[in-house]
């Protein structure tokens, strides 16, 4: 049976990565997406930490450090679309404020940092075990848990007293 990893890299490719990117550079966030960062910008970025799970090419992270986020950490279990994201980063010079980690986060979360942030933008419509995904996401989340699904709707429950 496949990993998750490998079905997800398999689709995910570098041809798909690129027209991603492209789309991205030249039109911004598509508008799940979209919503998702100003649900977030609203509830306050400045100096966060965000974990970005299935973060792809990065639009979060990079819209949300153009907002004031101190650092980010992106899961992907697709490699095109994480060299994607990098070099978008690098290309931004937010290269040192990223880390990236190859590899499906359910497999991975013991060894991911938390952060003030967690993000699963169109990821948990996608994964098999959505429920632990879940579960392990909201584990991570010193503060918020965001999410968005295909359609224009977007979500943040806090998870501490603000």
């Amino acid at each position: 049976m496949a990993t998750t990893t490998s079905r997800m890299g398999s689709f995910y490719n570098q041809r798909l990565a690129a027209s991603d990117l492209r789309k991205y550079r030249e039109q911004g966030p598509i508008p799940s997406t979209r919503a998702l960062i100003e649900a977030l910008k609203a509830e306050g970025v400045e100096g966060a930490t965000l974990l970005d799970i299935g973060g792809g090419i990065g639009a979060i992270q990079h819209e949300l450090l153009d907002a004031g986020l101190a650092c980010a950490t992106s899961v992907d279990a697709s490699a095109p679309y994480l060299d994607a994201a990098r070099d978008e980063s690098d290309r931004r010079g937010y290269g040192a404020r990223v880390t990236y980690r190859h590899g499906d986060f359910v497999e991975l979360a013991e060894s991911v940092p938390a952060a003030d942030i967690v993000t699963l933008d169109r990821v948990i419509n996608v994964y098999p075990d959505w429920e632990r995904l879940i579960g392990l996401s909201a584990e991570r989340a010193q503060d918020l848990v965001a999410s968005s699904t295909h359609a224009t709707h977007a979500w943040c429950v806090s998870s501490s007293s603000r």
